[in-house]
């Protein structure tokens, strides 16, 4: 190959490996009440003559949930006792989602029960050491994630400031 060939390949070789598009990063710790975790990427980075690095820690990261809408509903129905529940001398609930639930010692029937059948809100669980997946935004998320209409300008395109975590692997 051509020594201009070569230099260009190298250039745009090292211009691809400044876009972030996505990566797999363990999670360090996670924030369920505001859905935001810190992780770790796990790819490594390398200058020519020196020691793969790691990537810096990314804070405030925003995890994805989902929204679903049942549309068979005699087919999925999600029931969520109304008010306490107490168990006579502990052990295991089991709810099966007809009102009828067992425990360990039996199985009785709540009269009162509140059903969802519309949507269902799938929230992340997200716990230390998992292994997820980070997108990276095209531009700065920081507006959009209130639902503002905005400008997000130059200064960040696909930074891993824009993270945010789509799954678990």
């Amino acid at each position: 190959m051509a020594e201009s060939a070569m230099f260009f390949e190298n250039f745009r070789n090292q211009m691809l490996l400044t876009i972030n598009t996505s990566m797999p990063c363990k999670v360090l710790s996670y924030d369920e009440k505001k859905r935001v975790a810190t992780i770790q990427p796990l790819f490594k980075t390398k200058e020519a003559g020196m020691e793969p690095e790691a990537l810096s820690i990314i804070e405030d990261v925003p995890v994805l949930w989902q929204r679903m809408k049942v549309h068979k509903k005699d087919f999925f129905k999600v029931s969520i006792p109304e008010g306490e529940h107490v168990h006579n001398g502990g052990g295991h609930s089991q709810y099966t989602g007809s009102g009828v639930h067992s425990h360990d010692g039996g199985k009785h029937e709540h009269k009162k029960m509140k059903v969802i059948e519309d949507f269902i809100e799938l929230h992340p669980v997200l716990k230390a050491g998992d292994t997820v997946l980070a997108v990276f935004a095209q531009r700065a998320i920081d507006e959009a994630q209130e639902g503002k209409l905005s400008y997000p300008g130059a200064s960040r395109i696909m930074s891993v400031h824009d993270a945010i975590i789509v799954g678990i692997f």
